[in-house]
């Protein structure tokens, strides 16, 4: 009993840091969308997007840890995911702009940044459109190929793609 405890006492812990880490980012975020000087605002904002995103993934962090085990929210669960794939673009974007502060981007020109959130999105949406999951018989080598696919399209590929960039 002493060993429960001790690991929900980690537990609570360990949310009570995240959430409070998290306030930190919401609150520089909004610090840095009211900045009074108004010197380059369009990197501004997206530093402040990317920042809301940090909070939002610490606060998702925190929320899915308290309920991985239930099975009534694992839609909420699979939407507080998308702000990770948010945040490389974010990042991406505020870096250029604080690097090239008169650059003029069209809505198409930065728009294929947001093509893997979006596709995430489409995925989630598509996988509770498919009715009695469970019934399917899929084998379990198909479905772990299917991850490690998925895997390296949604996260290894930008991740990849945006360090090339860089450059």
């Amino acid at each position: 009993t002493f060993h429960r405890f001790t690991l929900s006492l980690q537990q609570k812990v360990s949310t009570i840091i995240l959430t409070l880490t998290s306030g930190c980012f919401f609150l520089l975020a909004f610090v840095v969308v009211l900045n009074k000087m108004k010197v380059n605002i369009l990197a501004n904002r997206w530093f402040s997007l990317f920042l809301f995103c940090v909070g939002l993934i610490l606060v998702s962090d925190s929320i899915v840890y308290e309920l991985n085990d239930n099975k009534d929210y694992s839609i909420l669960i699979d939407l507080f995911n998308i702000p990770v794939f948010v945040v490389g673009p974010l990042i991406y974007l505020c870096v250029s702009y604080f690097v090239s502060p008169t650059r003029k981007l069209k809505f198409k020109d930065y728009a294929w940044h947001f093509l893997i959130p979006t596709l995430f999105l489409f995925l989630i949406a598509f996988s509770y459109l498919v009715p009695n999951q469970e019934d399917l018989k899929v084998d379990t080598d198909t479905v772990n190929l299917i991850n490690l696919i998925a895997i390296f399209i949604l996260i290894i590929l930008p991740l990849l793609i945006y360090w090339f960039l860089s450059y």
